[in-house]
């Protein structure tokens, strides 16, 4: 699997998993845009789509970030176990499953989860990865290293909801 201080010295390639659903996934859209703020490169796969791990793999992405609600969380899972046989990446769950299940940690293919906002802690993994520097002490998040698991506490919520911008609609 991916190693979590490689330093790549780039930008990191993320690619999100989304559900093709009724409603925006706004969730997911604004956590595409703190990383696009962050001058990292993100894509969108939306299922069902016959062709999905074809376009996964052809992205090559560092990591994938599944937007995982109760309900669909047991197939959300599915789809990333699935992933992690074919493609090589790192896997973070977020959204309301991880926050207030956060056992689906000790998951072997879950790699980190962001318990509530995810804005800045998806910025800090992406720069971490791309800087070299540990995961183990960000805020929100909870990240498994081999049988080991850093828990994190939740940082203060964001004052200022529009600093990001607009969501990634692209």
């Amino acid at each position: 699997g991916k190693v979590y201080h490689e330093h790549t010295g780039r930008p990191q390639r993320v690619l999100f998993i989304q559900e093709l659903v009724a409603q925006e996934p706004i969730g997911i859209q604004w956590i595409s845009r703190a990383a696009l703020n962050a001058g990292h490169q993100t894509k969108f796969v939306v299922t069902p789509d016959s062709n999905w791990i074809k376009r996964i793999k052809e992205f090559e992405p560092d990591v994938i970030g599944f937007m995982c609600t109760t309900g669909v969380h047991r197939h959300v899972m599915e789809m990333c176990k699935a992933l992690k046989r074919n493609v090589n990446f790192l896997s973070v769950f977020g959204g309301h499953h991880p926050t207030f299940v956060p056992e689906i940690i000790n998951e072997s293919y879950i790699d980190m989860i962001v318990k509530g906002e995810g804005e800045q802690a998806f910025q800090d993994i992406l720069n971490n990865l791309r800087d070299g520097k540990p995961l183990s002490n960000i805020g929100n998040l909870d990240v498994r290293e081999g049988t080991h698991v850093f828990k994190n506490d939740i940082r203060p919520l964001f004052a200022d909801l529009d600093i990001n911008g607009f969501p990634d609609r692209e």
